[in-house]
């Protein structure tokens, strides 16, 4: 008797569509915020520099606000294509407000940017989220095993903003074209980049019961929130010091763009790196750790032998200056972003991806506000070391975390505090 046929092999086709959408994006959200980024380095740098960090305190200060009372209800509401088109929108008219400057017209610019703000990055994050998501589904591959590719992928692109941005301006400031017709390309750039967000695959939110507007806010009290809390208002503060402490260090405008498109480029080079590594390597607490270094020697050289005022001669300071930092700038945007994702979307509380974004954004910003208010009335040596003693102290708390309650490199629970046993929990049995 013969034997029966075998059946032919099932050949599982790796499905790519997903990672061309998310860099998509982007492309998006990189000329928007090329645009944007010129705009924000001027405001602080400018000879209207102080009415400059009060239009970035509004623009901050509204877009904690909006995350935490609108931006996630808003965003199941539009949905997340047309919330990214429409908020884009607000960035292009800020740039577009520095043509010809009117400082209370810049002023409500920038509220209506921090509106803008808050809507844009909480439909970012569950964009990429639920594209992550799929992405996993087609191709058998286990939860949160693409979330740090796919975070690095866009922010990889994102960050080149500030490579080609700070070219364009770099150029244009040095052969002394007008600052009126620097903001005209620029409100061009964005204009292309808010556009091409029409172009985007639209995708399914999740089905969720409705909820109200304050519904995102206890999501601020959950365990692991509060041990993430601290590292994610750091990075806000650390926006504040980038963008509003370390360009006026920087006499020579053509220069201290120089200097930020070494940052866009390390950027965005470590960000698709340290997302897949973080995926195969699967100890984000370490990567997060490489971060912190990253940092933590630029506070300390600017602390002592580096303190301002900086010999403009020596170049090379003001690049280590901004590459280090765009290192730990890429290494916080795609691991904490892995991190939310792996401890949220698995709860069994079944919250929207917004409600997630909407807090992470919400603490941000709002951080992000002090650090522009208080940069006002403190020197450069006290800034610095608020900034320091609050990255410490983030990463004190994700160490107390990762190895006292919950895993960062995996959906397990660390201490099952309810029979006193050391072992592994799901975090959907919590």
């Amino acid at each position: 008797m013969d034997p029966l046929p075998l059946p032919p092999p099932i050949i599982i086709k790796r499905n790519s569509s997903k990672l061309y959408h998310v860099m998509h994006l982007g492309l998006s959200f990189l000329f928007i915020f090329m645009s944007f980024g010129v705009a924000q380095l001027f405001q602080t740098s400018s000879d209207h520099a102080r009415s400059g960090a009060v239009a970035l305190f509004i623009v901050y200060g509204v877009f904690s606000l909006s995350n935490l009372l609108l931006s996630s209800y808003l965003t199941q509401i539009f949905g997340l294509k047309l919330t990214l088109f429409l908020s884009s929108l607000t960035y292009v008219s800020f740039v577009a407000m520095n043509i010809s400057y009117n400082k209370y017209a810049l002023y409500t610019a920038s509220a209506l940017l921090g509106l803008g703000a808050a809507l844009i990055w909480t439909a970012q994050g569950s964009y990429v989220l639920i594209l992550a998501r799929e992405h996993e589904t087609l191709n058998m591959m286990g939860i949160s095993s693409q979330l740090g590719y796919f975070n690095g992928l866009f922010n990889s692109i994102f960050a080149m903003n500030q490579t080609l941005g700070n070219v364009i301006a770099a150029l244009l400031f040095y052969y002394k074209v007008k600052e009126s017709r620097i903001f005209i390309v620029m409100s061009v750039v964005g204009a292309l980049g808010s556009l091409s967000i029409l172009f985007l695959k639209n995708v399914k939110q999740e089905q969720k019961e409705k909820r109200s507007v304050l519904s995102s806010v206890s999501l601020l009290i959950n365990p692991r929130m509060l041990f993430i809390m601290p590292i994610i208002c750091y990075v806000g503060l650390s926006w504040t010091y980038i963008y509003g402490s370390i360009p006026p260090l920087i006499l020579n405008n053509s220069l201290k763009f120089f200097a930020f498109v070494c940052f866009g480029l390390t950027s965005a080079l470590s960000s698709i790196f340290f997302g897949k590594l973080s995926d195969h390597f699967h100890k984000r607490l370490v990567i997060l750790f490489i971060g912190c270094c990253s940092h933590l020697l630029i506070y300390i050289l600017l602390f002592t032998i580096w303190f301002p005022p900086i010999d403009q001669t020596k170049v090379f300071i003001f690049l280590i200056i901004t590459c280090w930092l765009g290192v730990g700038d890429a290494i916080f945007a795609t691991q904490l972003y892995s991190v939310l994702g792996m401890f949220f979307t698995s709860d069994n509380t079944k919250r929207p991806s917004s409600d997630i974004f909407a807090n992470v954004k919400f603490l941000q910003a709002g951080s992000c506000a002090i650090g522009f208010f208080y940069n006002n009335y403190f020197n450069f040596k006290i800034q610095t070391v608020v900034i320091a003693s609050t990255l410490g102290f983030g990463m004190v708390m994700l160490i107390i975390c990762h190895y006292g309650f919950y895993s960062l490199d995996s959906e397990e629970k660390t201490i099952d505090n309810s029979d006193k046993v050391y072992k592994a929990v799901p975090l959907d049995q919590q």
